[in-house]
């Protein structure tokens, strides 16, 4: 997922990417409860970790994310869906504290003819955070495995 996000400097690629993403729908109810939990190394994580397959209705699920950045200066967190054919990725997602406040929203990513699902946050360096990445449906349910990634942004 890193490098396809290096690519879109270098070919067609838009980014949907504010802090008014689209809402989540008014039925949404956040499960209390973490699908998937990951420990992400910065000094160790040489590939993105992968977690799924899940199916996702307008619900979601969670995804609880202990972050390591004990032995980082700089740090970049991506969380994200592989490419899917079309204009969007037909799923939502919110950044939070293990409390469930927000951190900011995910956005949509355009490449070419496909789009993926991206969240990206900066978490302090030097020591670890925990956080919940909240995914969701828009609509129809949809079935994706998730990439998530813990680094320094400049190497």
């Amino acid at each position: 997922m890193k490098r396809l996000a290096g690519m879109c400097l270098v070919v067609d690629c838009t980014s949907t990417h504010s802090m008014s993403s689209p809402p989540p729908p008014t039925a949404a109810v956040q499960p209390q409860t973490c699908a998937a939990n990951v420990t992400l190394i910065g000094s160790t994580s040489i590939q993105p970790t992968d977690v799924g397959p899940f199916t996702l209705d307008t619900n979601g699920i969670n995804l609880c994310a202990r972050l390591d950045a004990t032995q980082l200066t700089r740090t970049d967190m991506m969380a994200g869906t592989y490419q899917v054919p079309g204009d969007t990725s037909g799923l939502v997602a919110t950044l939070q504290r293990t409390d469930y406040s927000t951190i900011l929203d995910g956005w949509d990513v355009q490449v070419s003819n496909g789009t993926f699902l991206n969240v990206e946050w900066s978490p302090p360096a030097g020591q670890t955070t925990d956080v919940v990445v909240w995914v969701r449906a828009v609509a129809a349910p949809v079935t994706t495995t998730f990439s998530l990634d813990l680094f320094d942004p400049l190497e």
